[in-house]
């Protein structure tokens, strides 16, 4: 048997420190969405709208180019609380769900169907930090779609209406902040136990479009039909729930025509139910998430 030269060389570069190589996986869980037409088209339409709520902020405040292109400032919208819920954080939020079933469902999906979780995990990498670099890179992504526009626009029209305003509507930043961070949880969490648990793409992304919209109208009918003092079912919609804690983070900085078709429940037991969906998320990937797979 003939014995070939070993050429191979062992790695002499630097190495990635531990804390920071969830990173390492971060990153090319979205390299190859980048190659997508799909993905990077709707990326520019779900930054599309922040883009033209700036515009409309700063129009409000140019009178010079107001006159100019003769429109009246009490044609344009307010710049208060519904603006910033209606016109510029509900549309996003609807983004955040669809760039989510483009991405989400296949963060895990790909490397179970061909047998690659063994080799992360077979390298210095533990199961905590490769499910935390497959959730930073859905989180990093919604992030780019939600929060940080949101905050960006209630900056700039600080920065253009003054000081008191930004004083007087502090709380409205921490709505936006506190309410995109709760759907981003919400989707992320749900999208990774089913990447693991669902090993076909299109079925995964079937299974999370469903548990985001059958039970709402479940939860509706429960409530009709036993005629429960509060809306108990609605605990099992994490739309519905999603609706609630919005509400409660926004409060009296948006009029009450925002709130239609509110749910009765309490803000504390819908902010329980969103820790319980998270935590039950998070145990269904510690039971997936193997360095083996035994196979019957």
């Amino acid at each position: 048997m003939a014995v070939y030269e070993r050429s191979y060389r062992p790695f002499v570069g630097p190495r990635t420190p531990t804390a920071g190589r969830w990173r390492v996986v971060a990153r090319y869980a979205l390299a190859d969405q980048w190659g997508s037409r799909v993905f990077l088209a709707s990326l520019v339409v779900a930054l599309t709208l922040p883009v033209i709520a700036a515009l409309i902020i700063y129009l409000r405040h140019n009178a010079s180019l107001l006159s100019l292109l003769q429109v009246d400032v009490s044609q344009l919208l307010d710049i208060d609380g519904e603006f910033f819920l209606a016109g510029v954080l509900v549309p996003q939020q609807w983004a955040a769900l669809w760039m989510t079933l483009l991405v989400g469902p296949r963060l895990i999906t790909a490397d179970l169907a061909a047998g690659a979780l063994p080799l992360y995990l077979a390298r210095p990498l533990t199961r905590r930090t490769y499910v935390l670099g497959k959730a930073a890179a859905l989180v990093g992504l919604l992030s780019a779609i939600t929060w940080i526009p949101g905050l960006l626009l209630w900056g700039l029209q600080a920065s253009l209406e003054g000081p008191g305003w930004a004083a007087e509507n502090l709380r409205l930043a921490g709505a936006l902040l506190g309410a995109s961070w709760t759907w981003i949880l919400i989707l992320s969490c749900l999208s990774l136990a089913l990447s693991a648990w669902v090993r076909w793409r299109p079925v995964a992304q079937l299974f999370l479009l469903g548990m985001l919209t059958v039970p709402t109208g479940f939860a509706r009918a429960v409530n009709e039909i036993l005629e429960l003092d509060r809306d108990w079912a609605v605990l099992f919609s994490p739309t519905d729930l999603l609706t609630v804690t919005r509400a409660g983070l926004f409060g009296d900085t948006v009029h009450s025509w925002a709130y239609i078709d509110l749910p009765d429940l309490p803000l504390a037991s819908a902010w329980l139910a969103v820790a319980l969906l998270c935590a039950a998320c998070l145990l269904l990937l510690t039971l997936k998430v193997k360095a083996f797979e035994v196979v019957r």
